[in-house]
């Protein structure tokens, strides 16, 4: 078997880089690795159950890679991460509107944040001009035209 103690080291944090051969032993044979391949090499050598991300969620700074659990509303649709508001069930009830809340909506694909006075207005505008009806304040309908 041959020996990698005679190799040089570089100081512990130099990052390898993509010109750089790795010296490693393959069944007892000295064989050079580029970073890539032994980067390769160890990602296949992961193995984790499935829907799990890998990543460094720890606030403790650097160190091992860690599963990630996924929380209520988020779930792992093959490659992707998709939002399925099931973390919205334990948002409280509103008791009552507020024309100075605001709600939120989907915008082509985007969340945004919409003023409930302005929904009111455009409904209060559909109707209107869909089937003839007035109103007065904020919800009553006062009279058809």
């Amino acid at each position: 078997m041959a020996d990698l103690s005679t190799f040089p080291t570089d100081p512990v944090g130099t990052p390898a880089q993509p010109g750089d051969l790795i010296p490693a032993l393959r069944a007892g044979q000295p064989v050079a690795l580029t970073p890539a391949q032994l980067g390769l090499a160890i990602t296949a050598a992961l193995t984790e159950t499935q829907n799990t991300l890998l990543g460094r969620g720890s606030n403790a700074g650097q160190g091992q890679v860690q599963p990630i659990s996924l929380g209520a509303g988020v779930v792992l649709q093959g490659e992707q991460l998709a939002a399925t508001a099931e973390d919205h069930l334990a948002l409280e009830l509103m008791a009552q509107v507020d024309l100075n809340m605001e709600i939120v909506v989907n915008s082509v694909g985007a969340p945004m944040r919409l003023p409930f006075s302005v929904l009111l207005a455009y409904l209060q505008q559909s109707l209107s001009t869909a089937l003839g009806l007035a109103f007065a304040d904020d919800f009553a309908v006062v009279a058809l035209l």
